[in-house]
């Protein structure tokens, strides 16, 4: 996959919303065009009409908040709600950067082992004299956003250099993040940092301490996952709670089982993109290695498939932050709910499935969250499938999409109505409007 992050210098002083305050700003002023795979974030229409590819701005500003954010932009998740997270929007939207200049509506933020980079359009009721108008997603790796955010980064400082401004607040910044980042230690207390929403030294250091060693007890890719459920900056769960959570409401499960999980496993391909793709078809495989037909899961055959006993599907016990499973590391392990209702105690146990079934990796906790991240995505897709297989929901549907079709649906597979119109939602058979754009 490709991305370009490129400035086009500009002589002349101006641009089209505002005059320029700062030497490092007229100095850096660029038409800045973002490409990720071929696709044009940046692209807007002006005031004229017509349509391009690239913003006039000041790379200086772009490459400060590049650089003040750049742990959050590598580690920190999509959270649930974050369009409306003033807080998780200061770090990962362009949009945030202002200061006089109309930017993308770009995010970006970590998915686990790669970046998202997210373009929206404009809202149809805009009174700037720009338009934004891509709407697209790409996930480059996060080493190939590290190479080019910091040649960009580097570019803006060659340029300031060039014009003798002398030092400026950026070649600070740059070397002391290029510090951090060839320091083992130090990085990887960023990247715990990071990830809970923080910028650096923002968050009180027993908290990543804490982060650090339940990673150690229970998985650090598993914790990292825990780090993005709760707001930008706030306080993860920690391992003693989930540990004494699972004594107290959980149900014994086989679900880690090494043999159980590799079975189910196996016929499950290389990794795919996107993430629901990736959960689908793993759903399919599972099914016809079970021998399963395209019909209603039953509760049995369900908590048979997952290791947990059928009662723990219909009991009430829960725990209201999060569903999750936890290995025991010999003998059996725990199984914890967050729904009181069936329907949602299924949804997540066909989410653990998926994980145990996706992720495998060796780590104790197989989180279940709120977060927008490659895993939980691919949890949801391969959980929906299971439950609802979408060409045994097209086939009782008949083409009627109607609420009482849908709550019909719903009853027979044992499902909640939002999975069945999720589904149908994803797969172009309602429109979006059905549905929360973000929705849990």
């Amino acid at each position: 996959m490709t991305l370009r992050l490129q400035p086009e210098w500009l002589s002349a002083p101006g641009h089209e919303s505002g005059t320029t305050e700062l030497p490092p700003d007229e100095a850096t002023l660029a038409a800045i065009k973002i490409t990720v795979a071929g696709q044009c974030l940046s692209r807007l229409t002006d005031e004229s009409g017509k349509e391009r590819d690239y913003v006039c701005v000041s790379g200086y500003r772009l490459a400060c908040w590049i650089t003040r954010n750049w742990w959050r932009l590598l580690f920190e998740a999509e959270r649930h709600g974050f369009l409306d997270d003033p807080t998780w929007l200061d770090g990962h939207s362009l949009a945030s950067i202002g200061e006089g200049w109309l930017w993308p509506r770009i995010t970006i933020a970590s998915d686990g082992d790669c970046v998202v980079l997210r373009s929206r359009p404009s809202p149809g009721n805009r009174v700037e004299p720009l338009a934004f108008v891509s709407e697209a997603e790409a996930r480059p790796s996060r080493p190939l956003f590290e190479e080019i955010a910091g040649q960009f980064v580097k570019e803006v400082l060659d340029r300031v250099r060039t014009r003798n401004l002398g030092a400026s607040d950026l070649h600070m910044s740059w070397r002391e993040l290029s510090a951090e980042r060839s320091d083992d230690e130090i990085a990887q207390y960023r990247e715990l940092e990071g990830s809970l929403g923080y910028e650096p030294d923002g968050a009180a250091p027993q908290t990543v301490k804490r982060l650090y060693r339940d990673g150690k007890r229970l998985g650090v890719r598993a914790m990292t996952e825990v780090a993005a459920n709760g707001p930008s900056g706030g306080e993860p769960l920690t391992a003693e709670i989930m540990e004494r959570e699972a004594r107290n409401s959980g149900f014994q499960s086989d679900l880690g089982s090494t043999s159980q999980v590799a079975d189910l496993a196996d016929d499950v391909r290389v990794r795919k993109e996107p993430a629901w793709a990736y959960g689908e078809d793993a759903a399919r495989r599972v099914r016809r290695r079970a021998g399963l037909s395209d019909g209603p899961l039953k509760n049995q055959s369900l908590a048979e498939l997952s290791g947990v006993t059928a009662a723990g599907v219909v009991d009430d016990t829960r725990f209201e932050p999060m569903a999750y499973a936890l290995s025991a590391g010999r003998g059996p392990g725990r199984v914890v709910f967050r729904s009181q209702w069936e329907t949602g105690r299924r949804f997540e146990l066909g989410r653990l499935l998926g994980d145990a079934v996706l992720f495998r990796n060796g780590e104790r906790l197989q989180p279940t969250t709120r977060a927008e991240t490659f895993r939980q995505r691919a949890q949801r897709a391969f959980a929906a499938e299971l439950l609802c297989p979408y060409e045994a929901l097209r086939d009782f549907l008949g083409g009627d999409t109607t609420d009482m079709a849908r709550e019909e649906a719903a009853r027979l597979f044992g499902v909640s109505m939002r999975a069945v119109t999720t589904m149908l939602v994803n797969k172009g058979d309602l429109s979006r409007d059905h549905l929360p754009l973000w929705g849990n």
